[in-house]
C-alpha cells in the first residue's frame, strides 16, 4: 500500500512532502526508505515518545532499524532523546543500545532555555527527511496517532541535518547502559 502511495505521489514528493497518518504505514514507509535508499547514516530525534517506544509500533520500528544495522559497520543510527526529569527512560535506552543504536539525551528544560525547536525527525543520509508529530491517542494503550511528512528537498533536509548535529553535540551520551 505505501509503495503505491509513494508512486502515485511521486510528483508531490519532488515538490514537498507526503503525509502519512497511520502507524502501520509509518513503519512500512521506514522499511521502504531503508530498503530503497540504503542510507549509511540515520539521524533521529525522539521527543514525547515514551509510550511509542514501549508500544508494539515502537518495538517494530526498532526491530527494523536493528535488522538494517545487522552488524554492518558502515551503517549507523544515532538517536537523540528529549527527556523529562520525572520519567525513567532506562528500558528504552537499553533497547535502543541493544539494537546497535547510539543514543544521547538532552533535557526538555535545556531545550527550552536554549529556545531550540523541538521536532521529531528521522534523516536518512542527506537525502530524505521524515518529520513526525503526535496528533492524538490511537486505539490501544501506548499507541499514538502520528502524522509524518516525507521530504526529499535539500532546503528541508539540510537545515534538519544542521539542527540535529547541534543537538547531538549538546546532548550527553548514555553509553553507560551497555554494562
Amino acid at each position: 500500500a505505501i509503495l503505491h502511495d509513494l508512486w502515485t505521489n511521486w510528483q508531490k514528493l519532488g515538490n514537498g512532502g507526503m503525509l502519512v497518518s497511520d502507524s502501520d504505514q509509518e513503519i512500512e514507509l521506514n522499511a521502504l526508505i531503508l530498503r530503497l535508499l540504503k542510507p549509511r547514516t540515520v539521524r533521529a530525534v525522539s521527543w514525547n515518545d515514551e509510550a511509542y517506544w514501549r508500544s508494539a509500533f515502537g518495538k517494530a520500528f526498532l526491530v527494523q532499524q536493528k535488522e538494517y544495522l545487522c552488524g554492518d559497520r558502515e551503517r549507523e543510527v544515532r538517536r537523540v532523546f528529549f527527556t523529562k526529569p520525572a520519567i525513567d527512560y532506562s528500558d528504552i535506552f537499553a533497547q535502543q543500545i541493544a539494537a546497535g543504536i547510539t543514543v544521547r539525551q538532552i533535557g526538555l528544560d535545556e531545550i527550552a532555555r536554549a529556545k531550540r525547536k523541538v521536532q521529531d525527525v528521522v534523516i536518512y543520509d542527506g537525502r530524505c527527511l521524515k518529520e513526525s508529530k503526535m496528533v492524538g491517542q490511537a486505539r490501544g494503550e501506548g499507541e499514538e496517532l502520528k502524522e509524518a511528512e516525507l521530504f526529499f528537498m535539500a532546503e528541508k533536509v539540510d537545515p534538519a541535518i544542521r539542527s540535529f548535529d547541534d543537538l547531538w553535540e549538546a546532548a550527553s551520551g548514555v553509553e553507560a547502559l551497555h554494562g
